[in-house]
C-alpha cells in the first residue's frame, strides 16, 4: 500500500512549485532543441548554451520527479520510504519489529526496534486523513502492534 509523503501543511504549494519547475524545464528543453536545429529564438542562445541548458533541465526534471514520488510503502515484510524505486531506509523497519503506533498532537509516530534493545521513534509524515489507513495496513501485517491515541489534544491534564 502506498502513502504519499506530506512534509508540512503547505506541502501542496511546494508540489505546485515543483510541477511548474518541471513544466518550465520542458519548455527550456524545447527552446534549446529549436536553437540546436538552427532556428532563431528570443533567448539568443549559442549551441553550447543550448546543450548545457538541455543537460541542466533534464537533471532538474529528474530531481523534481524524484521528490514528487517520495512515499511510504507497506509491503509484505517492511515499511519503506521510497524515492522513485529506491528504498531510502534499506529495509530497516520490519513489521515484526514495530512496537507501537501513537497519535498525539495531530501527528503519527511509530516505535520500532532496529539495532539493540532501545526502540527508535519515527514520525510518519503523511496527510492526517491517511493515518487510519496506515494504522490498519500496519496492524494487518503485525497484530502485536500496540496503538495509543492521546485523547487530550490541548495538552492540559487534570491531576
Amino acid at each position: 500500500m502506498r502513502f504519499p509523503l506530506q512534509l508540512s501543511k503547505k506541502y501542496f504549494l511546494l508540489k505546485i512549485v515543483m510541477i511548474l519547475s518541471i513544466v518550465l524545464s520542458i519548455a527550456m528543453i524545447v527552446l534549446s532543441i529549436i536553437t540546436l536545429c538552427g532556428a532563431y529564438t528570443f533567448l539568443n542562445m549559442t549551441f553550447a548554451q543550448a546543450k548545457i541548458q538541455i543537460a541542466t533541465a533534464c537533471i532538474s526534471i529528474l530531481m523534481m520527479s524524484a521528490l514528487l514520488s517520495l512515499h511510504y510503502h507497506v509491503d509484505d515484510k517492511h515499511l519503506r520510504i521510497k524515492l522513485l524505486f529506491f528504498d531510502l531506509l534499506g529495509g530497516r523497519i520490519r513489521h515484526e519489529n514495530i512496537l507501537n503506533i501513537v497519535y498525539t498532537e495531530g501527528l503519527m509516530y511509530i516505535s520500532y526496534i532496529w539495532k539493540g534493545a532501545d526502540p527508535v521513534i519515527a514520525g510518519i509524515l503523511i496527510a492526517p486523513s491517511k493515518y487510519d489507513k496506515m494504522k490498519e495496513a500496519l496492524l494487518a501485517k503485525n497484530k502485536n502492534i500496540v496503538f495509543y491515541e492521546d485523547k487530550d489534544e490541548t495538552g492540559d491534564s487534570e491531576q
